[in-house]
């Protein structure tokens, strides 16, 4: 009797149909579960990868900043550095001219040593003159001082040249040709004060004195040159007035001039 197979192999079929359903929904199942918890891994990076992604923008934005910071620092200390050099080389500049001044002002200092010391030789070499020619200035306008010029031959002032001109003629030598260019005047322009104070400081300096007979000295064609009279029975030959000086070098017995005077008669 043959075999009935055909419930048997639907009901294997429904079986294996039912298996095949079980897997299946297993699979979509499982492909469901996975998808959900790929879904969350998936939102999950992205958002790490959002906040990277944020991290990495603002270390970007940090680095050009400090690179910027830096690039500026770079530019300062680049600034310094050349000012640095700037004062380097201005302080250089300055202690070179710091040097030359020095340098300038020991030269000056040695000028002005060697003036001083020509200054002192001056005044020790031309003392008499120096000291002849400040006299002078007392008798400036008068007609003794103007003798004086006249003999020096030149406006007598305090300068070197004036010194030279004194003491190449001699101081004696002027004064005695300035009193008797004076002296041949006297009588009728009598001398005044100035030029007696004058002639007396310019004696001294030329190392000579003056000769000034004292009223009442005896009248001497000998010592003295008589340039006018004065009617004084009382004074009959002698001398009532000194008019002008007369001259000798110190300590000598002569005389380079003779004193002008007048004398008394009866």
């Amino acid at each position: 009797m043959p075999m009935r197979t055909e419930p048997f192999v639907t009901a294997l079929r429904a079986e294996i149909d039912a298996v095949v359903a079980r897997y299946e929904a297993m699979v979509r199942a499982h492909q469901e579960a996975v998808g959900a918890v790929s879904q969350d891994q998936l939102r999950t990076l992205q958002a790490r990868t959002d906040v990277l992604e944020r991290e990495r923008t603002e270390l970007a934005s940090a680095l050009q900043a400090r690179e910027a910071e830096a690039a500026r620092l770079h530019a300062r200390i680049a600034e310094l550095e050349q000012t640095l050099a700037q004062s380097r080389e201005a302080a250089a500049r300055a202690a070179l001219a710091a040097d030359q001044a020095e340098q300038h002002a020991q030269r000056l200092q040695a000028r002005l040593d060697e003036v001083a010391g020509l200054s002192r030789m001056l005044d020790e070499v031309f003392d008499g003159e120096r000291r002849f020619v400040a006299a002078y200035q007392g008798a400036v306008g008068t007609p003794f001082g103007e003798a004086v010029e006249r003999a020096v031959g030149m406006p007598v002032t305090a300068s070197p040249e004036t010194f030279g001109a004194i003491k190449a003629k001699r101081a004696d030598v002027l004064l005695t040709h300035a009193i008797q260019d004076r002296g041949a005047r006297v009588a009728m322009n009598p001398l005044v004060d100035a030029e007696r104070a004058a002639m007396q400081g310019m004696a001294e300096a030329a190392g000579c004195e003056l000769i000034v007979p004292e009223v009442g000295t005896r009248y001497s064609s000998q010592r003295m040159e008589k340039v006018a009279t004065l009617r004084d029975p009382a004074e009959d030959g002698n001398v009532v007035e000194c008019m002008m000086p007369g001259l000798r070098l110190v300590g000598s017995a002569g005389a380079l001039v003779f004193p002008k005077v007048k004398v008394g008669v009866g």
